[in-house]
């Protein structure tokens, strides 16, 4: 699409384009550059709200070397993965103490930052990628557990007890033992 520049309302949309892309990014500038990128060379310069809402959905499921660092910084870091993991699935607070190191840590890579008091995921892309990476794990742990409840025949004897009860209790397997 094409701005018409008249007086007032191309500012306007101007501006709105501009909302909507601080909305997703929180001024994140690899992200706002890629925004920019993306509706410029693929979506023929569809500069509207929807043109930037096809691109962050494209964002959200790309590889990129950003969401790679991101990715590994969690996996390597356990106290990282648990504070994101409470801020996003767990819904839990955390008060913005600079001299806590994870928070530290993560406030450096730009993966967190201070809204008020508190500890907040800098931007809603990231929120929704690392909310999706914990979705995703949690199925594949789900996924896991239900193949070796259905190929382990100590499992699959209980029918009357709950599967996801036997593969994490010792008692139901020492209640079919005896």
């Amino acid at each position: 699409m094409k701005l018409r520049w008249r007086k007032g309302r191309s500012i306007k949309i101007l501006s709105e384009i501009a909302k909507e892309i601080r909305v997703y990014t929180n001024g994140y500038p690899y992200l706002v550059s890629r925004i920019c990128q993306h509706i410029d060379e693929k979506l023929d310069r569809d500069w509207t709200l929807q043109g930037i809402q096809k691109t962050v959905n494209r964002i959200l499921v790309e590889q990129s070397t950003l969401f790679d660092d991101l990715f590994k910084n969690i996996e390597s870091n356990p106290d990282l993965k648990e504070l994101l993991r409470e801020l996003t699935i767990g819904k839990r607070n955390h008060p913005y103490i600079i001299d806590n190191q994870t928070i530290h840590f993560a406030s450096m890579f730009g993966i967190v930052e201070e809204r008020g008091t508190l500890v907040a995921i800098h931007n809603r892309i990231f929120e929704v990628r690392i909310k999706n990476y914990f979705a995703s794990e949690k199925d594949v742990s789900e996924s896991n557990l239900m193949q070796a409840q259905t190929t382990d025949k100590r499992f699959t004897q209980n029918l009357g007890l709950s599967l996801k009860l036997c593969a994490i209790s010792r008692s139901c397997q020492m209640k079919k033992s005896s």
